[in-house]
């Protein structure tokens, strides 16, 4: 994604960036008929997620509209990333910084790259990667008994 990004001139980021803006601004939230209708939305976009997680995380991620219809929490702004960012070298020396033991922990099947296979972790003292099958970028849920397991060994 880095590499994507930085091949993009400048002002043609800023001109996305200020659409981007726009068109969140005009974005009307998804609306629901019934809870069960957003639960399934749920369970259609991770398919790993148990259906007590599912219906869980349903329930603590919508609101009910005045007009009796469901719509999640969700900030119509948070996918419209910054133009500017902190220089990638930059963020390297922080991590190159970390002297204390750090736990990557990666899901196989996320949208991310694999820090190992990117050549991220090269940048960390101390990084160990772990990676989950049968996980996706919400691998605390997507594996929870083996996260929680796997972050108590490392603590």
């Amino acid at each position: 994604m880095l590499t994507e990004r930085a091949a993009v001139p400048v002002g043609d980021r800023f001109r996305k960036w200020i659409d981007d803006k726009r068109k969140a601004a005009g974005r009307m939230p998804k609306r629901y008929a019934t809870l069960d209708d957003a639960l399934a939305r749920m369970m259609a976009e991770n398919a790993y997620l148990t259906p007590e997680q599912a219906r869980h995380l349903t329930v603590q991620g919508i609101n009910r509209n005045e007009d009796g219809s469901w719509s999640w929490k969700f900030d119509n702004y948070l996918n419209v990333w910054s133009v500017f960012d902190m220089p990638q070298a930059d963020i390297e020396t922080l991590w190159s910084a970390i002297t204390c033991p750090t736990l990557l922990l990666y899901g196989a099947d996320s949208w991310a790259s694999n820090p190992q296979g990117d050549g991220r972790l090269r940048h960390f003292n101390t990084a160990k990667v772990i990676e989950f099958e049968n996980a996706g970028h919400w691998l605390h849920h997507d594996q929870f008994e083996r996260f929680m397991s796997t972050l108590d060994e490392f603590l």
